[in-house]
């Protein structure tokens, strides 16, 4: 369509098409194919998890050791707009998660939202943490590292 509209405007005939005029139809139909695929790879529920920019770690009063998060959520699908979230690790210390839960996405979605995960055990180890979302069938995972100060370990 491009090549035809500029052999009428400058009355070429179709074999004098330039080797640039080419590029540029390609370039654009490359374009709109890509714009397509990513549309189409849109996930159905956006997870991330980030560590506050504040203290590394806390102390509370009981002695146990806490982390902050920020997490932000984002659901890309019809229906159901509550998000389950729980925290495990790959050792067996458990965590308590403190923040909403579960989370209504028609008053959170895509706004990050300030999370606690403390340790109920006084004596840890640096660990990986996994945070689980569920909303409905879906289920994501994200890691975050959980960091204490070397003398709790």
């Amino acid at each position: 369509m491009l090549f035809y509209y500029q052999a009428q405007t400058f009355n070429l005939r179709p074999t004098q098409q330039s080797a640039s005029d080419r590029y540029i139809f390609v370039f654009i139909q490359v374009g709109i194919s890509d714009s397509r695929l990513l549309f189409a790879n849109t996930t159905e529920l956006l997870t991330e998890v980030h560590r506050s920019r504040g203290q590394l770690y806390v102390q509370r009063a009981d002695g146990s050791w806490c982390n902050d998060f920020e997490i932000k959520l984002e659901s890309f699908v019809a229906g159901s707009q509550q998000v389950a979230l729980n925290v495990s690790n790959k050792s067996v210390a458990p965590f308590e998660l403190l923040g909403p839960n579960p989370v209504d996405l028609n008053d959170a979605q895509g706004k990050w939202q300030s999370y606690r995960v403390c340790s109920t055990s006084y004596q840890i180890s640096p660990d990986m943490l996994v945070f689980d979302f569920k909303m409905d069938a879906i289920q994501q995972q994200r890691e975050a590292k959980f960091i204490v100060p070397a003398s709790a370990r």
